[in-house]
């Protein structure tokens, strides 16, 4: 188990202090012996999760019962408890037990605001009964992945997690400003079901709150309902699909998930216009988190943290003359790649065929039938580009001996395209390119 690993390693560690201590003095029996200020500083350079851990490895017992140094190790700062900061390895090893114990040893309902699970697959939500009654939380993370597509088996249950959280939202004045739920739960919508009930009753606690005004615009109401009559922004959780394009039921609206300030979510004064990533699924405001529209699939994605974004390198306007002017439009990582949108000689990425200067000719071809590798413009015709500096780059590479033909050819036989590496397999000749279909 988790904590049998860690008791191990303390023995290892114990051992090896007592055969490096050079003073005449008895040495420690074990790491719990050494000062309190040493296990302290040892302990502030980990991340909470892992203060706890060691907390047990030093306590003998299989029990809860703590040393009297616990405070010392664990800290007294708990706002934010984000399984995130520890390696993932580890994280997915942790029980509920395990996540119990760490939520006692910090007095998270007392103490922690923000609880992000990340990682815990293991969880099954018994471990998280510590938080029942919290007067103070105000955001549990419950999504355990972190992206789309990440397909690892959770644990977590309905069961176990619904009655935690309606303790969390059924009393008085509630803290509670957001959650975000696995997509488990959310991946289609069964209106009998004990997840879609909570979710009514979490709308109904924000409606109890009374009508909320968009701190920035001042004008348009965040509340899902406005007295009798149901506001135009929507709920502040979806419980339908909401579009067509995309499922956003059981995801959250109106509030950014970093700062946990409240938006219309229609607005941009002052920042507050609301994004929605389309990889971990999460909202946030501009000052939060930078997202990019891509121009190929249309949605918008954390940059760099969610996926890296590559800027078109067409020049649309090169057959006026222009070729100083650069589309740049944001092309997603998935777009680039998934779709063969990179030149496989030049590696540069467009946007759309007419940024690679290509034409909309029926009898023009741009990437290859097999590969499906794609070629821009210059590339594949070096001497009829329109742009002359492309020609007089391609002539010095010739002269240079640096320039390797890869053209895109069509087969007589199926009209099938083939790039330079697939025609190595069916034949070379341009008149006669037998691919075999």
């Amino acid at each position: 188990s988790t904590m049998a690993d860690v008791k191990s390693k303390r023995r290892r560690l114990s051992d090896g202090a007592a055969r490096l201590h050079n003073d005449d003095d008895s040495p420690p029996n074990c790491l719990a012996d050494l000062p309190s200020g040493i296990l302290a500083h040892t302990a502030s350079f980990l991340a909470t999760p892992s203060r706890v851990l060691l907390l047990q490895a030093l306590n003998d017992s299989d029990d809860d019962d703590v040393p009297s140094s616990s405070s010392a190790i664990v800290g007294s700062h708990h706002e934010v408890l984000d399984f995130g900061q520890i390696e993932k390895d580890l994280a997915e090893k942790l029980s509920d037990q395990d996540i119990q114990r760490i939520l006692l040893h910090t007095d998270a309902v007392n103490k922690v605001k923000k609880l992000l699970l990340t990682n815990c697959i293991k969880m099954t939500g018994v471990g998280l009964e510590p938080l029942r009654g919290s007067e103070i939380i105000e955001q549990i993370d419950l999504s355990i992945v972190e992206f789309v597509g990440d397909d690892r088996e959770t644990s977590i249950s309905c069961d176990h997690v619904l009655p935690i959280l309606d303790s969390l939202i059924e009393r008085e004045g509630p803290a509670m400003k957001h959650l975000q739920f696995p997509k488990k739960w959310r991946k289609e919508v069964v209106t009998e079901s004990d997840f879609h009930a909570f979710l009514g009753r979490y709308n109904q606690m924000w409606e109890g709150r009374g009508r909320i005004d968009c701190p920035m615009c001042k004008e348009q109401s965040v509340l899902a309902y406005d007295g009798e009559e149901q506001d135009i922004i929507g709920p502040w959780v979806y419980t339908s699909e909401h579009s067509e394009e995309w499922n956003f039921y059981g995801t959250h609206n109106n509030v950014c998930y970093g700062c946990l300030k409240y938006s219309c979510g229609e607005c941009d004064d002052g920042g507050s216009l609301l994004h929605f990533c389309y990889k971990c699924e999460r909202t946030y405001c501009v000052h939060c988190a930078t997202l990019n529209y891509c121009s190929v699939c249309e949605k918008e994605y954390c940059l760099d943290y969610c996926k890296e974004f590559y800027s078109c390198d067409g020049r649309p306007d090169a057959d006026f003359g222009d070729y100083d002017f650069k589309c740049g439009q944001n092309i997603c990582e998935d777009c680039v790649y998934s779709e063969k949108r990179e030149c496989r000689k030049c590696k540069k990425s467009y946007c759309s065929t007419d940024c690679s200067n290509r034409t909309y000719d029926e009898d023009e071809i741009n990437r290859c039938d097999h590969c499906c590798s794609f070629l821009c413009y210059d590339c594949d015709n070096p001497l009829s580009s329109s742009n002359t500096l492309a020609v007089a780059d391609f002539f010095n590479k010739v002269l240079s001996g640096r320039h390797d033909i890869d053209k895109l050819r069509k087969c007589d036989e199926c009209n099938k395209a083939a790039c330079a590496d697939c025609q190595l397999k069916f034949g070379k000749s341009v008149e006669n390119l037998d691919c075999k279909g």
